[in-house]
């Protein structure tokens, strides 16, 4: 089982081997450790909402832990390639379980823990999450996502916000700065589906699909965080007014409606 004496130890190595990817330049180290600072905020984001599903010690622990490792592969894929572009590198949330396995760390837990882990980081990036084994592992692997989708929309929304000359290209994903939204992003938004990374072309084109992960949003608690945080609204300000936008706006404001009056909500592991 999972013991508070197991997840200080994680956090401990954790620390040791990110710290081990510090030792670069001021640039690369400037963009691991937002990758290191985000990590501790998704940790808190799941806490949060595990407290409002209202799971006991040890369901914390778990999600504590799938935060924890969540993106543990980008170091890596950062060092070896300059990138934190999956498309152009590798898929960070299976190089991350390819670490954990490589350092042993899940060796020592229960098979259904692990199996719970293992599903929930590999495929908390996913345009399509397959089901798992077991009802547990599926909630776990939306509260990660959900999780992961907070701190994301806090991390990017302040960093458009800067000064293009202080903007660090690996958060933009190596995408250009310039570019009108791409139709084939507006269709998908407005049929009411994910935006497929595969179509995004620009900025513009990301931050559309930034806006679609509305559709894929699992708890009433993370519904209600977007709408005091005024996430996507932030996002729509940045667009500006492109041709078709007042609608899918709409269709997103009833998506939020209707999640934060808890229509939406999926049952806690």
């Amino acid at each position: 089982m999972i013991s508070e004496t197991t997840l200080h130890r994680w956090r401990l190595w954790f620390g040791q081997y990110t710290g081990e990817y510090m030792d670069t330049d001021e640039r690369s180290r400037e963009t691991l450790a937002l990758k290191f600072d985000h990590t501790m905020r998704v940790c808190a984001e799941i806490l949060d909402l595990g407290q409002s599903l209202r799971l006991d010690d040890y369901g914390l622990r778990i999600a504590e832990a799938i935060a924890l490792f969540h993106d543990l592969g980008r170091f890596e894929q950062y060092r070896s390639f300059n990138t934190f572009s999956d498309g152009k590198s590798v898929n960070h949330a299976h190089a991350g379980i390819d670490v954990l396995m490589r350092h042993g760390i899940l060796e020592d837990v229960e098979d259904d823990e692990r199996a719970i882990l293992v599903h929930a980081i590999s495929h908390h990036n996913a345009l399509v999450v397959p089901p798992a084994d077991s009802r547990r592992a599926d909630a776990y692997s939306r509260m990660i996502r959900d999780a992961d989708k907070l701190d994301i929309y806090r991390v990017l929304i302040d960093h458009y916000r800067e000064s293009s000359k202080n903007r660090n290209s690996a958060i933009d994903l190596d995408l250009p700065l310039k570019g009108a939204v791409s139709e084939e992003v507006m269709d998908q938004v407005m049929s009411g589906r994910l935006a497929s990374m595969a179509c995004v072309r620009s900025v513009s084109d990301f931050k559309l699909l930034l806006i679609s992960w509305v559709y894929d949003i699992n708890y009433t608690h993370t519904f209600r965080r977007l709408r005091e945080r005024d996430c996507l609204g932030a996002l729509f300000t940045m667009l500006g007014g492109v041709d078709g936008m007042d609608e899918i706006r709409a269709r997103v404001s009833f998506q939020m409606e209707r999640g934060c009056d808890g229509e939406l909500g999926h049952d806690p592991p």
